[in-house]
């Protein structure tokens, strides 16, 4: 986004159902802040990484938030530093994400569908059938995590935490993981500190 302060990207209901396929990452730059809103198209709208491309990063000092979108077939191959995690979205900097689904990502290293080293929030959202060789089937966390009313189920780690791997600080509040796998914390391994707020549903949990 080029003028100056907060900008908001709003995609047309027109758009209902398609998707954008992508052979390289977008990298999110953007120090004032930028909103990119699709939850006009009722039908859904994805952005693909067609198993071959992360689909985003968001860089150091980066504040984005996205709204009403599907992330499908990231493999965590991008630029700037991080390969091989993060299928669908790396995050470096501070990211909110609402009514999003996460299918059917995977990569190599940690975080199916996310890797967050910095600041990330998770309201409504969908991860099912995303895949990491190591740690975090869905989302691996080295920062500050926050998960609002959202399910993850489905989602396999090779190593530890199914559904969830945490080295940060993670908020659970109101949601739902489970029916992930892993041969350590199917749904959750947590090294450091996890809080739970209101009423959640974690059906195996290894660690604090």
């Amino acid at each position: 986004a080029a003028s100056p302060g907060p900008d908001t990207i709003t995609f047309d209901s027109s758009l209902n159902g398609q998707a954008i396929l992508l052979t390289n990452q977008i990298e999110i730059a953007d120090t004032n802040g930028v909103t990119i809103d699709g939850t006009a198209m009722t039908s859904g709208f994805a952005f693909s990484g067609l198993n071959v491309s992360r689909i985003f990063q968001n860089l150091t000092g980066s504040i984005a938030t996205l709204k009403g979108f599907g992330f499908i077939g990231g493999n965590g191959t991008g630029t700037n530093g991080f390969n091989n995690g993060g299928g669908a979205i790396v995050n470096n900097g501070t990211m909110i994400l609402s009514r999003c689904t996460f299918y059917n990502n995977n990569v190599s290293l940690t975080g199916g569908a996310i890797y967050n080293d910095s600041v990330l929030s998770l309201t409504n959202c969908t991860f099912y059938g995303n895949t990491a060789s190591a740690l975090g089937g869905a989302i691996a966390n080295d920062g500050t995590l926050a998960l609002t009313h959202c399910t993850v189920s489905g989602n396999y780690g090779g190593s530890a935490g199914g559904g969830i791997y945490n080295g940060g600080v993670a908020t659970v509040a109101n949601s739902i993981v489970s029916g992930n796998t892993s041969p350590t914390g199917a749904d959750i391994r947590n090294f450091t500190i996890m809080n739970y707020i209101g009423t959640n549903l974690v059906a195996v949990l290894t660690g604090n």
